[in-house]
């Protein structure tokens, strides 16, 4: 609880000193966006994760938006040669900045996300994330990620992870 005080408080601090810029968009409907992914992890303790991840968010402020995320994912596990699986729904929320805009409305954003397990789940866990993010054209556009992502988990037979991941999908 007091990590999600802490992520509220700096948004609310970041949101002043992004407010200077001139760039702002007149209708209201252009300031919200969804984005659909498919999500990929890098291995590591023998588990491999994929799955889907839905974003819907606002932008604040010309450079400066927040995102609710969904993600429903499957862990692959391999032990002692005993192949299997586990399965996640996180849902949490986040924040970007946009680094980079294009002429053709390609942006660059840099994003921090914070989600937790929802539900009667095989893995239950928190997961923290920073990562890059890269919508090609302005409206409907596809997108690729890459980032750094830490797993905490609370499930006594699955370990906490520091993993790399990627995603590809589509922006709305």
């Amino acid at each position: 609880m007091t990590k999600i005080k802490l992520l509220f408080l700096c948004m609310l601090c970041t949101t002043s000193l992004l407010a200077q810029d001139s760039q702002t968009s007149t209708r209201l409907l252009d300031k919200f966006f969804i984005e659909g992914s498919v999500l990929g992890t890098f291995k590591q303790h023998d588990i491999k994760t994929f799955g889907l991840q839905l974003n819907v968010g606002y932008d604040v402020l010309p450079k400066f938006h927040v995102f609710a995320t969904y993600e429903g994912t499957t862990s692959l596990l391999d032990k002692e040669n005993l192949k299997t699986y586990a399965e996640t729904n996180i849902l949490g929320g986040g924040i970007g900045y946009s680094l980079f805009r294009d002429p053709k409305g390609g942006i660059v954003d840099i994003r921090a996300m914070l989600g937790t397990s929802i539900g009667n789940v095989d893995w239950k866990q928190t997961t923290y994330g920073i990562g890059f993010q890269w919508k090609i054209l302005k409206g409907i556009s596809p997108i690729l990620g890459l980032g750094y992502r830490h797993v905490n988990s609370r499930t006594s037979s699955m370990p906490d992870m520091n993993v790399v991941y990627g995603t590809i999908g589509i922006s709305l």
